[in-house]
C-alpha cells in the first residue's frame, strides 16, 4: 500500500507509492496519495447515499472532507507511521481536492439516477 507511511499490509516489495515516486517524486507522492485515498473513500461511501444525504455532504463539504483526511492519518498513526508536517500538508491538500472531486461525482451520478 504505502511504504512511506511504513504500512505494508499485503507484505509486498513493490508497492504503489514507488510508482508515484517515480513519475512526480516525494511531494507529488504524498499529494497523489492523499487524492486517491479520500477520493475512492468519499465515492464508496456514495454509492450507499441517498441524493439527500448527497445534497447535504455538498454543503459541508470541506468540512467533512477534512474530518475523513484528519481520520485517515489518525488510522496511518495508529497503525505505526510515523508523520511529518510537511507530508500532512500535502497529504491534506491531495484528500481536500480527492474530497471535492469524488463530492461533485457522486453528485452527478446521484442526479442522473
Amino acid at each position: 500500500m504505502c511504504h512511506q507511511f511504513g504500512i505494508n499490509p499485503f507484505n509486498t516489495e513493490r508497492s504503489f507509492d514507488e510508482w508515484m515516486m517515480s513519475v512526480g517524486g516525494h511531494h507529488f507522492c504524498m499529494f497523489g496519495c492523499g487524492v486517491l485515498f479520500v477520493s475512492i473513500s468519499l465515492l464508496a461511501a456514495g454509492y450507499f447515499l441517498t441524493l439527500e444525504e448527497v445534497i447535504a455532504l455538498k454543503r459541508t463539504e470541506f468540512l467533512q472532507t477534512m474530518n475523513l483526511g484528519i481520520i485517515s492519518l489518525s488510522l496511518f498513526v495508529a497503525f505505526g507511521a510515523e508523520l511529518a508536517l510537511g507530508i500532512v500538508i500535502l497529504w491534506l491538500l491531495g484528500g481536500l481536492v480527492g474530497g471535492f472531486l469524488a463530492t461533485a461525482s457522486i453528485w452527478r451520478i446521484k442526479q442522473a439516477i
